[in-house]
């Protein structure tokens, strides 16, 4: 496990840390990142949080960057309906949050309820 939480971390020197880990459990919540990392290679995380950031897309690729994530926390960001594509192909889920995004329409939260069977779905 790595804790970074509350440390003013940006992208930068992010990707590094992704792409040089073999780091099963990462929390990066309430930092200052804006943009997902850059990630090369398949990586080993079960556990990602992300919440209290500022990240507004997601990676379309994220079910090849992270094969093994089992729990994604991205509540409190600036994500929009355009990353629940990115999410739904993330088939190892057992606990996604994504709460506190105010671009993700009630429309579409609704709509991706309906179709994943993700046992703890947090919206």
């Amino acid at each position: 496990s790595l804790l970074l939480s509350k440390n003013q971390i940006t992208m930068a020197g992010l990707s590094d840390l992704f792409n040089n880990s073999s780091c099963e459990v990462l929390y990066v919540d309430n930092n200052k990142i804006t943009m997902f990392p850059l990630i090369q290679h398949n990586s080993p995380l079960l556990t990602l949080v992300l919440t209290g950031n500022k990240v507004e897309t997601l990676p379309s690729s994220l079910n090849l960057i992270f094969p093994l994530l089992s729990q994604l926390m991205l509540d409190n960001n600036l994500l929009g309906d355009q990353a629940l594509t990115a999410l739904s192909a993330l088939v190892t889920l057992k606990l996604l949050s994504i709460k506190g995004n105010p671009h993700i329409t009630d429309k579409e939260k609704s709509t991706f309820r309906e179709t994943h069977s993700i046992p703890y779905l947090r919206m």
